[in-house]
This record gives structure tokens, sequence and C-alpha cells, in this order.
């Protein structure tokens, strides 16, 4: 499944005037490291996917390289938040080396989902394992629907 981001091809425009003022080495290294950055914040971080079956609600993010203590849950107003912070990592080869370009993002982030009412929010259990953050939110029973009697 491939997704169609919308703001990419004017991500792609706003690189063209800079192209013109790359050295004949074809060197703008500060430009490719600011376009990958802008690049991975246009889309969502991080990527999530939601699902939805008749007793639970599962959410499953991915926090690659990330650590239980880095990431923080919530769940207030029938919204689940998920926010934490990846490091940046300079690993570098030795002294006078540097990025030509870097495409892994760093920094705070959060993402925040409007969940129905009818979840069980007491027994909310979250799992991170293998780079993929599970949280899971048990429905509530549907309640019975009330018994029509009859006139005589």
């Amino acid at each position: 499944m491939s997704y169609y981001y919308p703001f990419d091809s004017l991500l792609r425009l706003a690189d063209l005037p800079e192209s013109f003022f790359e050295t004949p080495d074809g060197k703008n290294e500060q430009r490719q490291v600011a376009t990958s950055q802008r690049k991975s914040q246009s889309v969502g971080f991080p990527k999530m996917d939601l699902i939805d079956n008749k007793d639970q609600l599962t959410c499953v993010v991915e926090l690659p390289g990330l650590k239980k203590e880095d990431v923080n849950i919530s769940l207030h107003d029938n919204v689940l938040s998920i926010a934490g912070k990846v490091s940046h990592v300079s690993e570098s080869e030795g002294e006078g080396s540097s990025f030509k370009f870097s495409e892994r993002s760093y920094g705070s982030f959060e993402r925040k989902l409007a969940v129905p009412p009818s979840l069980k929010e007491s027994e909310i259990s979250a799992k991170l394992e293998d780079g993929l953050l599970k949280v899971t939110i048990p429905k509530k029973a549907k309640e019975a629907e009330p018994k029509k009697i009859a006139v005589n």
C-alpha cells in the first residue's frame, strides 16, 4: 500500500530555488538536512495504526529505538495522547567527519487521538516491543436494550 502526501509536491517546489545556489560539485549540505527534516515533519510522526474490533480498540505506533521510559501515554476526556522524545545521536566516523545528510527524525513528539467514550479506561494496557508500541483499550459491554413490556 502506498500513501499519498499532498504536501510533498509543494516541498519539492520549495527546493527548486536553492538548487541554483549549489556549489559546482553539487553540494548544498545544509539544505539537504533541512529538506529531509521538513519532509519527515510533514508526515504524521510517529506512524500509527488504529484497529477496532468488537472487544477492544488497539493502537499500534512505530517507535524505533525508544525505551519505555521515553514514552508517556495518557487518556483524558476521551483523548488518547502518546508523547515522547527521540534523542539525536551523532554517530561520526572520527575527527573531521560530518553528516552529508540526515533522514532520521528527532525531537519531541505527541500524537492525540479521539476515542469513543465506551471504553474501559481502567483496563488500558501498553507494551513496547521491537520498536512497536501497542496500546490496547477494552470496550465496555454493550448495555442491554430495554425490554418492552406489553400492556394488557
